[in-house]
């Protein structure tokens, strides 16, 4: 089904009030459109449903969410095995998990924010992923400091080792923490499979980085290294308190040849940025490296169809020959969404009982009929939807 059709099917249903020229045909558009946002939020279409695969984080909490998002079905681990009844995600307002995050839980939550101005999913879980002490910062031991980073020490508070970055020190605009060397380890295994952190806890006394990297490897010239220039939850870093720090191997880049069986160094290297002055009194511990858990959200989502060929989806129908999404489960809604879109261009419609009797006779006994085939999958409480006038 095109979105001419439906088209030509608002136009049969306004003949009566306006000729078809009067309405220009971007009106037409735009009310098809929003039409469509209507009658798909009242069912749970096939054609609506998306899966959202997101790696779980111990510590991190938000995680930013597709732009075609619209209302959540389910959250469940990828690996079904996990997937028990004392396992299973409930859903609860935001309130209820910020309240508690920071704490031990024995319930897996979820909620859906828009706290840090953008679509997030918030997650709260039992589960932790597989993690590997690499460094634990409360020794000097192997420990240099490079370039701006200087005057390492051991924090008598924290017990942490501690530094401070002097933009006198080189000639550099950057500080370096290198461990060398290092209990060998192996990382074949997991960068075979793609699926790696490596994560620490700084307290910054200053945040004007570009950004905090992580480089490691087999030599000083065989290595990844990979970077950030926000926190674990993507909010920008923070001064004079600690900041969580996650690095995703998968956004690594490669130099040289380095042997993943024979890991011998790394070193976190903190870029200053045009704003950056000398600053003391930085602290970091624990590197660790973890394997997150793999988890799949069920979603419903905006995407009304496709291009014409099927080849981009999109979330606004503009082109007279797009594909319309539910057209291939349940054509019949060309009714309802016509008769909803015509009350949006001739509103004198809603005066008219006759035009009345056809939206609740047809537009109702339709939607009833599909609502039964496909019910909405609600995790969110909106009270009581009524459909019509």
């Amino acid at each position: 089904m095109t979105l001419q059709e439906i088209i030509n099917q608002t136009n049969d249903y306004i003949a009566h009030y306006t000729t078809g020229g009067s309405i220009e045909l971007e009106q037409k558009i735009r009310a098809i459109n929003r039409a469509i946002e209507y009658i798909e939020s009242k069912l749970g279409l096939p054609s609506n449903e998306r899966v959202f695969d997101f790696d779980l984080i111990t510590g991190k909490n938000y995680y930013d969410l597709p732009t075609d998002f619209r209302e959540p079905i389910d959250l469940v681990f990828a690996d079904d095995a996990k997937n028990t009844k004392d396992n299973e995600f409930e859903y609860v307002p935001a309130s209820e998990i910020i309240k508690k995050l920071g704490h031990i839980t024995l319930v897996n939550r979820f909620s859906i924010t828009y706290f840090n101005g953008k679509k997030q999913i918030l997650v709260f879980s039992k589960e932790t992923g597989v993690k590997f002490l690499i460094e634990s910062f409360r020794y000097l031991t192997g420990l240099t400091a490079e370039n701006d980073l200087t005057n390492l020490s051991i924090d008598n508070i924290d017990n942490v080792v501690a530094f401070d970055i002097d933009t006198t020190a080189s000639s550099q605009t950057f500080g370096a923490l290198k461990k060398t060397p290092i209990a060998s380890f192996n990382l074949s295994s997991q960068i075979r499979r793609g699926n790696l952190f490596f994560r620490s806890n700084i307290f910054l006394a200053s945040k004007e980085f570009t950004s905090i990297n992580l480089r490691f490897g087999s030599s000083a010239t065989d290595y990844w290294e990979m970077l950030t220039d926000k926190d674990i939850n993507g909010n920008p870093f923070s001064a004079l308190k600690w900041n969580e720090i996650l690095w995703d191997f998968r956004q690594a880049t490669k130099t040289g040849n380095p042997d993943p069986t024979s890991i011998t160094f790394f070193s976190i290297i903190f870029h200053e940025n045009a704003n950056f002055t000398t600053s003391t009194g930085f602290k970091i511990r624990d590197l660790y490296l973890e394997e997150p858990i793999p988890m799949k959200l069920i979603y419903y989502s905006l995407i009304k169809g496709t291009n014409f060929d099927g080849t981009q989806n999109k979330i606004f129908l503009d082109e007279t020959n797009d594909i319309v999404g539910f057209g291939n489960f349940t054509p019949e809604l060309i009714h309802p969404v016509a008769l909803e879109a015509a009350t949006y261009l001739v509103p004198q419609l809603r005066k008219d009982q006759q035009y009345w009797s056809l939206y609740d006779v047809k537009a109702k006994e339709i939607l009833n009929e599909i609502g039964k085939m496909y019910p909405r999958k609600r995790r969110i409480n909106y009270g009581s939807i009524k459909f019509g006038r």
